[in-house]
């Protein structure tokens, strides 16, 4: 039971990570600066693609975080036991 806690949590840390580099690619590389004098269209592609790496962004932190506290939590719960 301790062993697939922990790997869940792992797992959750790892996809974590992964969304949280998503994040950043899509607010960089894909968004990037925005334009100086866009068109309706090039406004809407930037500002869709910077909310989707902010949100991503965000989703993955939250997810390293419970990651981390999940991993905290089951080696208390095992030194406890």
């Amino acid at each position: 039971m301790h062993n697939t806690i922990k790997y869940v949590c792992l797992a959750v840390l790892i996809a974590g990570v992964m969304l949280s580099l998503l994040g950043v690619y899509l607010c960089m590389v894909k968004a990037g600066i925005p334009y100086q004098d866009p068109t309706e269209e090039m406004a809407l592609q930037w500002a869709a693609y910077h909310t989707a790496g902010e949100y991503n962004g965000k989703c993955g932190v939250v997810m390293i975080l419970a990651g981390i506290v999940g991993m905290i939590g089951t080696r208390l719960w095992k030194n406890k036991n």
